[in-house]
């Protein structure tokens, strides 16, 4: 635990290290039938994801919406807002959780700085995030830039938030990857998909867009573990 902890308090000194990015950042996937749509919000330990995809064919017609995340960054929680429920549950971070139900299985998390490059606009370091867990092999590229400042959180892929905790994102920290994501893509067999920063305002958001609305019933299981077999 002291270990883990200590690790934390570098990476925190790291960001600070920075300025904090303060804003909204918009990125997009284009597939063969829908376009993701990804909007993080950040303003100082508060942060927000919402997310749809619509169709190719048919802009007005929703495919997919994410229920909102809300994150307390330092705290290491996420409060999921569920939409269809009217409940809002507080819960660790899912990498917290993951770390939890995944202590017996071996796994290793790679990262290899590829070097300086121009992407969408920005300075960027390109970087190579390789995690294996038994037979399992995850790969994806990624282009950070700090020229934004330092999120909280990094949007990595689809649907994919980098929390602090997040071995990958420990690690690509060390690397010196604290900084906003510009590109993100992963290639497998019959696979390849490209996320794209394509918006950024850097005026702070409300401080209203990171509070539980009051239509929701809150539910706090900040406290639950994953039980150990």
């Amino acid at each position: 635990m002291k270990i883990i902890l200590s690790v934390l308090a570098g990476l925190f000194a790291c960001w600070t290290a920075h300025a904090q990015f303060a804003g909204t950042l918009t990125y997009r996937i284009i597939h063969p039938t829908s376009t993701l749509t990804m909007v993080y919000y950040q303003n100082g330990n508060n942060a927000r994801v919402d997310a749809q995809s619509v169709s190719n064919t048919d802009t007005t017609k929703v495919v997919n919406v994410q229920d909102t995340l809300l994150f307390d960054v330092a705290g290491r929680k996420m409060t999921h807002l569920q939409y269809k429920t009217g409940m809002a549950f507080i819960t660790l971070n899912t990498a917290a959780l993951a770390q939890q139900a995944m202590a017996s299985t071996k796994s290793t998390v790679t990262v290899q700085t590829i070097g300086p490059e121009t992407v969408n606009g920005y300075p960027c370091t390109h970087y190579v995030v390789e995690g294996k867990t038994g037979n399992y092999v995850s790969k994806r590229e990624v282009w950070v830039t700090t020229a934004l400042g330092t999120p909280g959180i990094q949007v990595a892929g689809g649907y994919l938030y980098w929390t602090p905790d997040f071995e990958q994102e420990i690690k690509l920290v060390a690397a010196g990857g604290a900084g906003v994501v510009v590109k993100s893509s992963v290639t497998a067999p019959g696979l390849s998909t490209i996320m794209n920063l394509v918006g950024v305002d850097t005026k702070t958001p409300a401080a209203s867009l990171f509070a539980v609305p009051s239509r929701y019933t809150v539910v706090d299981r900040s406290q639950w573990t994953v039980p150990s077999h």
